[in-house]
C-alpha cells in the first residue's frame, strides 16, 4: 500500500510503502533523504512467547493410587522373573542338604533327584571341567560369560544337592578370599544321567 503522506515543509511525497514508523522523502536541494514521524504508524503485535505449562499438582489420593499400581506391577514382574530365571528346576531335600562352608553332607543317590535345568547343568559341567583343583564363582562366571547372581544361585543349588563341594580357597580379582568348588562323585553320576537323558 503506497503512502500518501507529504513532508510538511518541502511538500515531497513519502517514498515508503506499507506500515512504517517514519516517513522518508527525497528533496532535490538536499544531499540526503529527509525523515519525519509517521503519526499513523501501528506497532506490530508482539508474538506471545511460548512458556511451558506448570507441572500438574497431584492430590495425595492420586499419588497413593499411582504408587499402589506401580508396586503391583513391580511385584508381578518380580514374580515372573523368579519363575522364569531363578526358580529351582528341582526340589531340594532340606532335611539332608546343607552347606557349612567346608564340607557337604553325604547324600545317597536316592536322596537327591536327578539334576535338571540347562543353566544348572552348564554350571556343573564347567566346575567338572576345572577338575580336582576346583573353581571359584568368579572363575565360573568368566568361563561361562554369565552374571554373578545366576552362577552363584545355581552353584549353591548344586552344593545343597551334594553335587559340588569346597576343596580350597583362592584370591579373586577384588583381593578377597573365595571358595573353590569341585564336582563330587554324586555330581558326576547326576551329570552322566543328565547327558544320557
Amino acid at each position: 500500500m503506497a503512502c500518501e503522506a507529504r513532508h510538511p515543509e518541502y511538500g515531497e511525497p513519502c517514498i515508503l510503502n506499507g506500515n512504517h514508523q517514519s516517513h522518508l522523502c527525497r528533496v532535490d536541494t538536499l544531499a540526503v533523504p529527509v525523515q519525519w514521524p509517521n503519526d499513523a504508524y501501528v506497532p506490530p503485535t508482539k508474538k506471545k512467547r511460548w512458556e511451558p505449562k506448570p507441572p500438574r499438582k497431584f492430590s495425595f489420593g492420586e499419588l497413593k493410587d499411582a504408587q499402589a499400581e506401580a508396586n503391583h506391577h513391580a511385584s508381578q514382574e518380580t514374580a515372573r522373573l523368579e519363575q522364569t530365571l531363578f526358580r529351582p528346576s528341582e526340589e531340594l531335600r532340606a532335611d539332608h542338604a546343607f552347606e557349612n562352608g567346608t564340607e557337604m553332607s553325604h547324600l545317597s543317590a536316592d536322596d537327591v533327584r536327578p539334576i535338571s535345568g540347562p543353566v544348572r547343568i552348564r554350571v556343573l559341567r564347567a566346575i567338572a571341567g576345572f577338575g580336582e583343583r576346583g573353581a571359584s564363582d568368579e572363575m565360573i562366571e568368566q568361563f561361562l560369560v554369565m552374571k554373578h547372581q545366576s552362577v552363584s544361585a545355581r552353584r549353591r543349588e548344586l552344593a545343597l544337592s551334594g553335587f559340588v563341594e569346597v576343596v580350597g580357597k583362592a584370591v579373586n580379582s577384588s583381593g578377597s578370599q573365595a571358595q573353590l568348588w569341585a564336582i563330587t562323585e554324586l555330581g558326576r553320576e547326576a551329570l552322566k544321567e543328565a547327558q544320557d537323558g
